[in-house]
């Protein structure tokens, strides 16, 4: 049995202080900083220095704050006042960035250097993370193949159809939809020199196209429409004309992350005919978060 005179002692270890979180004041103070950075812009297409603001403003977004820093900074009056602004600048410079790398990669002379310059995007690693995430959480609720999709609000790089494409076997006929014709002319280029097979694609706005019975799964863009009630609108036309028992899935956001994309209101979906399956919010790189649901019949979504 050991006696108090023969323990070892131990030295006492300096104690690190342990690592803060800035205040919600100061991260307030930081937004309004990169806010202002962005008005001080005249173009948002990529540059360094447009690329290190919303570097900035992204990597502020995605930490994890608990609840009621997080309604501090939102409920900040100069923040709410500014958050609407922000997110439509951050959906034009990922426009613009998009539409920058979609043509770079469309100059590769062939197939093996169009799939080089695919790779060298610098967020590719975020958007097959981002499928990854959405295709468990399909397999989660509603565990089937996955046999025809749309992608509503596709862009000049169709990542996510190019990801479910790549990671789903057999890969699903995906067809993709955006209402702006340069979008459409390079990711239409880009999946064609890419050698891809499965995929068409579509100028339209959603809100006017009449089926999308065709389709197993439904996807809502992040960037499809430019406030909550646009958004809305668009998916209260595009679930009418989806076949009962179809899957949606939307792109939301929680948290700061809510400063970057539009959220959706989770309970509001019952009285456009959805019922909610399940919601997940990531916590790592990937900025959004996934909401799937499926259609009602029109029976069941008048009760």
């Amino acid at each position: 049995m050991s006696t108090a005179s023969s323990r070892t002692e131990l030295p006492l270890q300096p104690q690190q202080p342990p690592t803060q979180t800035p205040g919600p004041v100061k991260i307030s103070k930081a937004i309004q900083g990169i806010y202002s950075a962005f008005l001080r812009q005249t173009d948002l297409s990529p540059s360094p220095e447009i690329n290190a603001i919303f570097s900035e403003l992204v990597e502020l977004c995605i930490q994890p704050y608990d609840v009621q820093c997080v309604a501090a900074i939102l409920n900040d009056r100069r923040v709410a006042k500014l958050s609407a602004h922000l997110r439509r600048i951050c959906s034009t410079g990922e426009f613009k960035l998009e539409s920058y790398w979609a043509e770079k990669i469309v100059q590769g002379k062939n197939q093996s250097e169009t799939e080089k310059l695919l790779l060298s995007f610098p967020y590719y690693s975020n958007y097959v993370d981002l499928a990854r995430l959405e295709i468990s959480a399909l397999a989660a609720a509603h565990p089937k193949p996955i046999k025809t999709m749309c992608f509503i609000g596709s862009g000049p790089m169709p990542m996510t159809s190019l990801c479910f494409s790549r990671q789903l076997s057999p890969a699903p006929r995906i067809h993709n939809i955006d209402c702006d014709p340069d979008a459409i002319a390079v990711s239409s280029k880009l999946c064609k020199n890419l050698g891809t097979k499965n995929m068409t694609f579509q100028l339209g706005n959603a809100a006017e196209i009449k089926d999308f019975s065709a389709y197993d799964v439904v996807f809502l863009a992040g960037l499809v429409g430019d406030c909550k009630e646009t958004k809305m609108h668009i998916l209260s036309k595009v679930v009418s004309r989806c076949r009962p028992s179809g899957l949606v899935v939307l792109r939301s956001a929680h948290g700061l992350r809510k400063l970057l994309y539009q959220e959706i209101d989770v309970g509001s979906l019952p009285q456009f005919g959805l019922e909610v399956l399940l919601v997940v919010h990531p916590w790592d790189h990937v900025v959004n978060s996934v909401v799937v649901c499926r259609v009602l019949a029109k029976e069941k979504a008048r009760l």
